[in-house]
């Protein structure tokens, strides 16, 4: 079942899961007694908690964790994401988009299409409303609307676009608790590799953005948008994508990209409120490249 379509496997409760083994011995811990532990014992009862217990046959869905003789351990390449066992939220956003994103894992492309589908929209159009968002997926995608149906799909949307590092949310007058379209956290943690290895500060910006849908295929320019009647590529009529250009507005804000204009390179358009800059380069300013 996609996490689409069950409240139980939060990211909260994956996290704590995970959170949890990474403290246990290799062998994992003891099936039962990891219920009971990830449970408050106010829900423990005569039969296993329904929450926990979806949660772990959804973990073990996704390939954070095995069960191996009544013991749940967590997967060679996930304990390995975490050095010396050291739990960091960034690092199991990054695990969890590459075992959503996989190949291997067809029962999660729902979240992965919506995801795409998201990152193509105009973040100054787009009403992240549970209302906005399904009048906008009416209108481009018919009324199966990427399955995204009822109230518990929405909720469980929001939740996973936020903290796969894909949105923001905010609340106003009149509007209420909206999701706003935002890959600056997940272009950030991707940041390291993309400059890893190279020989020059500053890449070109369009190679750069191909690179980086190749990275995170929910991108414009990505996998999972390809060939859909909502496709946005990276670069249009030479404009940039507009969630990757708020995107890297808000790193240069946080002095973690530089967006230069070298002079006989070609660029990119980004467009700022009613000014538009042309930006032919990238330069990583936010740490060591490694």
């Amino acid at each position: 079942m996609s996490v689409l379509n069950t409240t139980a496997p939060t990211p909260s409760r994956l996290a704590g899961v995970v959170r949890y083994l990474l403290t246990a011995s290799l062998e994992g811990e003891n099936r039962t007694r990891l219920i009971a532990l990830m449970s408050p014992p106010s829900l423990l009862d005569s039969s296993e908690p329904e929450m926990i217990k979806q949660t772990l046959t959804e973990a073990a869905k996704l390939g954070l964790v095995t069960l191996v003789e009544g013991r749940y351990v967590l997967t060679p390449s996930v304990r390995a994401a975490f050095p010396n066992g050291h739990f960091t939220t960034d690092g199991l956003r990054a695990v969890l988009r590459q075992l959503i994103f996989s190949p291997e894992n067809a029962e999660n492309h729902d979240l992965a299409k919506l995801l795409a589908w998201f990152m193509a929209q105009e973040p100054s159009v787009i009403v992240g409303t549970e209302n906005g968002l399904d009048k906008a997926l009416r209108e481009q995608t018919g009324d199966n609307r990427m399955g995204l149906m009822s109230g518990v799909r929405y909720g469980n949307f929001g939740f996973w676009a936020v903290y796969l590092g894909f949105a923001w949310k905010h609340s106003s007058p009149g509007v209420g608790k909206a999701l706003v379209p935002d890959p600056s956290t997940t272009i950030s943690t991707l940041l390291p590799t993309l400059f890893s290895g190279v020989n020059d500060d500053a890449l070109p910006i369009i190679p750069f953005c191909d690179r980086l849908a190749d990275l995170c295929p929910v991108l414009p320019g990505g996998s999972f948008g390809r060939d859909e009647p909502w496709e946005q590529p990276a670069v249009f009529d030479e404009t940039l994508a507009p969630t990757v250009a708020n995107a890297f507005l808000s790193l240069q804000e946080r002095a973690e990209v530089e967006l230069l204009h070298l002079a006989d390179a070609g660029g990119v358009v980004f467009r700022e409120g009613r000014s538009t800059n042309r930006i032919t380069h990238v330069r990583y300013t936010g740490g060591s490249v490694l």
